[in-house]
């Protein structure tokens, strides 16, 4: 089957469960688009994948980064961040009987992240999963569409989200940016926010080559933290921490992946990348919370 097939039969099972982005309406699957009752109309991509978006918008992420992610993701740099997630969602699983579990990953970039964890999830629990990943960025949806058609992708606003409320048993927000307000409506009444930050440690040896002796050489996701406890109650938190084997290009994509460099002088990035690493830390910090209301 066709990826735009693909995605046009998932809609069409699902169809109550999108609303429009404009005005806020339910939406109907009509040849290959998805319209609402007011007429506003999405267009599904021959690539499998749905713009929500109402009109363009500056880029921050460009194509280079997802590819460069893409690449350090096939090398294991996530491996076990997939793991922990696959463990905690199957742990909460065991004691819910809703199915079939709805998950929105929002912020997916390329998709690693979520289809991975999902396919670690099915064999962990052997539940049936819908996956949902969108992005603001295209280009990090259209790998995603190519690399992980089983799954449903769209170009989407955090700010406002084309889903109905308490649609969702599970929403991932991984190292991307939030809307705890959009989060909240999105996530059914007892469903899961899981939600990972940069440790402390986040990529130290990197931090360090770049910005020593200045206010980024260290981190603190401690204001981050609070600003999710403000909006949602924080179950249960979990470091992972570990150790990942530099090699050939990984660097590279690693300096290209990261807005830790954004800052950075391209005279600094390129010292950095004259520098040898036998291995860079990935610190990572799981937060799982839920509604404030329950």
């Amino acid at each position: 089957m066709k990826k735009k097939d693909k995605a046009k039969l998932t809609i069409q099972k699902n169809i109550n469960w999108f609303k429009c982005t404009i005005c806020g309406q339910g939406m109907d699957l009509r040849l290959n688009s998805i319209i609402c009752k007011q007429g506003h109309n999405f267009d599904l991509s021959k690539k499998g994948y749905v713009n929500f978006l109402a009109g363009p918008v500056q880029k921050i992420y460009h194509k280079k980064i997802y590819y460069a992610r893409s690449e350090l993701c096939k090398r294991g740099f996530f491996d076990p961040l997939v793991e922990k997630l696959a463990e905690l969602m199957a742990e909460e699983l065991r004691h819910s009987s809703f199915e079939p579990f709805k998950f929105l990953d929002a912020g997916c970039g390329e998709g690693f992240i979520l289809a991975n964890t999902l396919h670690d999830l099915r064999q962990r629990s052997g539940c049936m999963c819908q996956g949902f990943g969108l992005d603001i960025a295209k280009e990090g949806i259209q790998l995603a569409s190519r690399d992980h058609p089983e799954i449903f992708w769209a170009v989407a606003d955090l700010a406002n989200l084309p889903f109905q409320d308490n649609t969702f048993h599970f929403l991932l927000n991984v190292l991307s940016p939030a809307n705890y307000q959009e989060f909240s409506r999105a996530i059914t009444d007892y469903g899961t926010l899981l939600k990972v930050v940069p440790g402390k440690e986040y990529l130290q040896e990197l931090r360090q080559k770049i910005y020593k002796g200045t206010r980024r050489e260290f981190y603190s996701n401690i204001e981050v933290i609070e600003r999710l406890r403000e909006n949602f109650n924080i179950m249960d938190t979990h470091s992972l921490c570990y150790n990942i084997l530099v090699t050939g290009d990984d660097l590279e994509h690693l300096v290209k992946m990261t807005p830790l460099t954004w800052g950075a002088s391209q005279d600094k990035i390129n010292w950095a990348l004259k520098q040898e690493f036998q291995r860079i830390t990935v610190d990572l910090f799981i937060i799982r919370a839920k509604k404030s209301a329950f």
